[in-house]
């Protein structure tokens, strides 16, 4: 019977989420993690194949915390959520962010994604639940274009104002303005 594993694969990715939480993307490898985890690389590569398949379930992981950040109820809207959401985790997770969208070859997938996700929810939103899902989705773009941006500058430190308050008003203001197209609504 084969040794049972010191780590299970949870635990690597794990050691890989945090390394990408304090260091940041390119910082990930095979020796990094076995030093996160006081071991050899041996636990690394047989729960991987390489360390761009644990950097890719690295990234999963916090695509699941940015997720998580859009059900959050910041106000009464659902829409409006999701974009403070998306925001604030880059204000709170710069290096998560950065390595999520700014700093990864696998950003369409992963916008591609998390636009899907959001689509689900607001399925559910009786706001919603009539629109079209092509207009859901021209609607989740267009926003995704303003809210990354917002994100951006707010990751990077851009921003004068960075409160939760100023991020809400901001997406509301321009929210406003792109839901009223999407819907033929012209201000």
């Amino acid at each position: 019977m084969p040794p049972k594993e010191k780590f299970t694969r949870e635990e690597v990715i794990r050691a890989a989420y945090e390394i990408v939480e304090d260091e940041g993307l390119a910082a990930i490898s095979a020796r990094k993690v076995a030093q996160k985890l006081h071991s050899s690389v041996a636990p690394i590569y047989s729960q991987f194949d390489s360390i761009e398949e644990l950097k890719h379930q690295a990234l999963t992981e916090a695509k699941e915390l940015l997720i998580e950040h859009t059900r959050k109820q910041f106000t009464d809207r659902l829409f409006l959520n999701m974009g403070a959401g998306i925001v604030i985790f880059a204000r709170e997770n710069k290096r998560l962010y950065r390595a999520l969208f700014l700093e990864n070859l696998e950003y369409k997938r992963i916008v591609d994604e998390f636009i899907h996700a959001c689509s689900l929810e607001m399925s559910n939103d009786i706001r919603f639940k009539a629109v079209p899902q092509e207009v859901r989705d021209v609607l989740l773009t267009k926003m995704w274009i303003f809210t990354h941006g917002l994100a951006s500058l707010t990751c990077v430190g851009l921003l004068d104002d960075d409160s939760d308050e100023y991020i809400i008003k901001t997406l509301e203001n321009v929210g406003a303005t792109v839901i009223s197209e999407a819907l033929g609504n012209p201000h």
